[in-house]
């Protein structure tokens, strides 16, 4: 699922993460010397930065496929019982979304300022 695609990522760019800064800290005249080192890392960190734009980008479809099955209004249309023209449904209440919208767009933005404190 989109969910688990993007908690996988989150989880690898984090042992990532402690893997580059445990080679900067304790092998960084090895990492100066090898010409490659600079050039791998980078290619890594646009690597994730690209799965990591895939995996928001899914987590984001999947909550407007959220939303679109449990709007109120699509909900009434599917139950028989509402159907029947002797019947009145409404909705009652309207969802809250928010936290939703929140965790599409708070999670990649704290992820970058992780990344940032990091350098």
């Amino acid at each position: 699922s989109s969910a688990e695609f993007f908690v996988t990522i989150a989880v690898f760019a984090f042992l990532y993460s402690l893997a580059a800064t445990v080679v900067y800290i304790f092998f960084q005249n090895k990492y100066r010397e090898n010409n490659r080192g600079p050039l791998i890392d980078f290619v890594v960190t646009v690597v994730f930065s690209f799965m990591w734009l895939v995996g928001s980008s899914a987590w984001a479809k999947g909550l407007s496929d959220v939303k679109v099955a449990t709007d109120p209004d699509e909900v009434l249309l599917l139950m028989s019982a509402c159907k029947q023209q002797s019947n009145k449904c409404l909705p009652v209440y309207s969802p809250v979304m928010s936290s939703l919208n929140t965790s599409v767009v708070s999670i990649p933005f704290l992820k970058q300022q992780q990344q940032q404190q990091a350098f």
